[in-house]
């Protein structure tokens, strides 16, 4: 037992109780390193699209990951499909026009990115400077909107899976919170146990949080 004044620590408590945390930590990274998404195998080459959106198109060839090119890439094939003109309002200098029309069937992205552009535009015209989410917050929260819900479009045409799937969490943090008894004989203050589960808890919700995608 190590005294350190109003702390006495077991010391071979507190290496059993490291060596638990370590392995369990050592588990999250096997798992993530055995799930790590395979990169789709290039088909030959074509003029013809795929079936699938351009955002998710790119998630899947850019290692699963949502990046914000998807946005551009949405807006681009929403002018495709006649949903909005780019018009060259001055020369090097753009505008959209959003046009008042039924542009069928969209997804849950693409009706958001659509709503932001009606949002900003000005009797259906919207300068590219204009082309902004707003404020931080507001910003972080249509992005984390939007990158969800092309998560979920990859996830409904069968594309892709969460690497941290609800059955994985709840494994680790049962084994994760199975080792706070140890770090309350360590310390012989249950307050140490409770500060242990909720890391464990706080590293599983980043986990589910970051909605990590593989093949």
């Amino acid at each position: 037992m190590l005294d350190l004044g109003d702390v006495r620590i077991d010391v071979a408590g507190l290496l059993v109780a490291s060596g638990a945390t370590i392995l369990w930590l050592l588990l999250l990274g096997i798992l993530r390193f055995v799930r790590q998404p395979r990169q789709p195998a290039p088909g030959p080459i074509t003029q013809d699209l795929g079936a699938e959106p351009p955002a998710v198109a790119g998630m899947l060839v850019t290692d699963f990951a949502v990046g914000r090119q998807a946005v551009a890439a949405t807006l681009f094939d929403l002018a495709a499909r006649r949903a909005v003109d780019v018009e060259e309002s001055a020369t090097g200098a753009y505008q959209l026009r959003v046009r008042d029309r039924d542009p069928g069937a969209l997804t849950a992205y693409e009706q958001r990115v659509l709503d932001l552009l009606r949002d900003r535009a000005d009797k259906g015209v919207v300068p590219s400077g204009a082309l902004t989410t707003g404020a931080s917050d507001v910003s972080k929260r249509w992005w984390k909107g939007f990158r969800g819900e092309v998560i979920d479009e990859a996830q409904s045409r069968g594309l892709s899976r969460d690497i941290w799937d609800r059955g994985t969490l709840t494994m680790l943090a049962v084994i994760g919170a199975g080792a706070a008894p140890l770090w309350w004989w360590t310390f012989r203050d249950v307050r140490a146990a409770i500060v242990y589960v909720v890391a464990v808890l706080v590293v599983v919700a980043a986990l589910k949080e970051g909605r990590r995608q593989r093949d």
